[in-house]
């Protein structure tokens, strides 16, 4: 037990973006501060100096209200901070049984989405002045998950050899990006257009948290592993290990669905996911930190936009090779004579790109076709 609670300690410091030591959680506590908006970083256009900024506090009691907004006066008390937490405790035992991570995370930003991760500072140029206790605790979770997986595997599954892992964890970072978005959602006929652009909306966000879905429960994660996941895009946070092996279980669900897309829009949409490694180094600010990290995986993520659909065409290095009857394309990796039968499609070359986008006939008549993945 002793040794969990020091991998939540190291992922508390590592989710602030501490070095070695994490002296600043020490700090007095008695000056209690509202959580910062993020705008009151932002310097006001035509202000006569020009560091002036539009500081506003999110109140504690925002629960108490159907709309947040920030204000410029916020007071804050001891008492205000312990009625959020009795209301939390409240919650967590209602719940009782049913007590699940997703619904923990629920109360969690109901009662913490609006508190400062560090209290002891009233100074709003503090960097961490606007980070929330939510965002705070969440990344905690994250990172601890992937230093407990990282340890099991490190022990061979045996909790009583992981004591001794040293906590210098193994991790990676994905980054999910559907391309073609605009295209998919917004070329269409005028008719029924805004049901159009609004269901085709909806199929995306379902989408791309079905993509998360998928890669949590590969590698055996919860939702606190999710930095977000929105407008297409998504990053998730796992630990770098090889049962499953990490970036295996990333491409197989890239092809499946890219595969799924292919089949049914044509090719419209894309998926890029791509993933970067790091370490607990990684964290921590500097050449190599998060922003760092961040930057490099956009660069990989821009990089396979470029290259859509590229890996249905892996190079060739066979001399043993045919052309597609299709697009006449030579390649080694088409489709054998059998299954061209098995879908009445006749015995002429055609590569695995081009018998994707082929209309077959209906599953039912063919048992074997359709099965696993996302068809």
């Amino acid at each position: 037990m002793e040794k969990w609670k020091q991998v939540i300690s190291k992922a508390a410091e590592l989710a602030l973006g501490l070095p070695a030591s994490c002296d600043r959680l020490e700090n007095d506590t008695g000056a209690l501060r509202p959580l910062l908006s993020l705008f009151s970083q932002v310097p006001l256009k035509g202000t006569e100096q020009k560091d002036e900024k539009f500081v506003r506090f999110f109140s504690p009691h925002s629960l108490d209200s159907k709309y947040a907004y920030p204000s410029q006066d916020q007071k804050v008390s001891q008492q205000d901070y312990q009625n959020l937490w009795e209301k939390f405790e409240k919650g967590i035992t209602a719940l009782g049984t049913d007590l699940t991570i997703d619904a923990a995370l629920v109360l969690l930003e109901n009662y913490t989405a609006s508190v400062p991760c560090l209290l002891s500072s009233a100074n709003t140029d503090d960097p961490f002045s606007d980070i929330s206790l939510f965002d705070h605790l969440k990344m905690t979770a994250a990172i601890a998950s992937c230093l407990y997986l990282y340890c099991m595997e490190e022990a061979e599954g045996d909790e009583g050899k992981a004591v001794s892992c040293d906590l210098e964890g193994s991790y990676r970072l994905i980054g999910g990006d559907f391309s073609g978005v605009q295209d998919f959602i917004y070329r269409i006929s005028s008719k029924g257009a805004l049901k159009t652009v609004r269901g085709r909306s909806f199929f995306l966000e379902m989408l791309t948290h079905h993509v998360v879905a998928d890669l949590l429960e590969a590698l055996g994660l919860s939702r606190a592993n999710v930095l977000y996941a929105a407008g297409a895009q998504f990053s998730i946070l796992v630990p770098d290990i090889t049962e499953p092996t990490t970036e295996s279980e990333i491409e197989r669900i890239g092809k499946e669905l890219n595969t799924y897309l292919l089949q049914v829009h044509g090719g419209k949409l894309y998926l890029v996911l791509e993933s970067h490694a790091l370490g607990n180094e990684g964290f921590v600010g500097g050449e190599d930190g998060w922003k760092e990290i961040r930057r490099q995986l956009g660069e990989k993520i821009g990089e396979k936009k470029s290259g859509k659909f590229k890996e249905f065409f892996p190079d060739s290095t066979s001399a043993v090779s045919q052309e597609c009857r299709n697009c006449g394309r030579t390649t080694e990796e088409g489709v054998e004579k059998e299954e061209l039968e098995r879908w009445g499609l006749g015995d002429e070359p055609l590569c695995r790109f081009c018998f994707l986008l082929v209309p077959k006939t209906p599953s039912e008549l063919h048992p074997q076709a359709g099965k696993g993945g996302f068809f």
